[in-house]
């Protein structure tokens, strides 16, 4: 009867340790894990995923740089208007001047009348100069760092270039946390790949990771035999 017993013991700690095994194997083929002479080939390199960077890297490079295009655009734009207000509010004030010299006058024409009746034309026009001015320059300091932002996304869009030409090349901003970010997402569309740079993504995955750790321990140990008890 023990010795049945202990068979038996035997026989599902074995059955048990190979479902446990069989549960953390990968599940892609073992040819894919060895290169030619059956030497392991290591944990491979990720090239597509750098080429998929630099490819968001160009869309990024031109979206900034059309984006300044159209800035510098509308700040002349500004400028000029701004330009044409202040020549307004100039002829304002000159009509304002000529009407006040001319009001003691015994015949006015009609010119001055036209310029009496008006007192706040000139106040007016000088206001929208103003506010034009200032439009203009709060376009022009937009344009000015929209250009800014542009070289630095060209900056990146080569860095991001010449990462995916050389796999050997680490960048600065690299970790093994943003890899896997990279390789995780590499399916997905090239929009939603440079959120791998925030460290919040990164601190995402990590958890991921560690849950599905915890999962298989507890898968393990529910695998595991228990005890009988003679």
């Amino acid at each position: 009867m023990r010795s049945t017993l202990r068979a038996r013991r035997s026989t599902a700690a074995t059955a048990c340790t190979w479902l446990a095994r069989k549960s953390v194997q990968p599940t892609f083929p073992a040819s894919a894990a060895f290169g030619p002479g059956g030497a392991p080939r290591g944990p491979p390199r990720q090239p597509l995923s750098r080429q998929l960077l630099a490819a968001a890297a160009q869309q990024q490079q031109r979206a900034a740089a059309a984006a300044a295009t159209s800035t510098r655009a509308q700040a002349h734009e500004a400028a000029a208007a701004a330009v044409d207000a202040a020549k307004a509010a100039a002829a304002a004030a000159a009509a304002a001047a000529a009407a006040a010299g001319a009001s003691g006058a015994a015949a006015p024409t009609a010119e001055t009348r036209a310029a009496a009746a008006q007192p706040n034309a000139a106040a007016a026009a000088a206001a929208a100069a103003a506010a034009a001015l200032q439009r203009a320059e709060e376009l022009a300091a937009r344009a000015d760092a929209a250009e800014k932002a542009a070289a630095a996304a060209a900056a990146a869009a080569a860095q991001a270039a010449a990462a995916a030409a050389n796999p050997d090349l680490v960048l600065p901003w690299e970790s093994s946390k943003r890899n896997a970010c990279v390789a995780t997402h590499a399916v997905l569309s090239l929009q939603q790949l440079p959120q791998c740079r925030q460290p919040g993504v990164a601190k995402q995955l990590e958890q991921q990771q560690q849950q599905q750790q915890q999962q298989q321990q507890q898968q393990q140990q529910t695998l595991r035999p228990r005890r009988v008890s003679s």
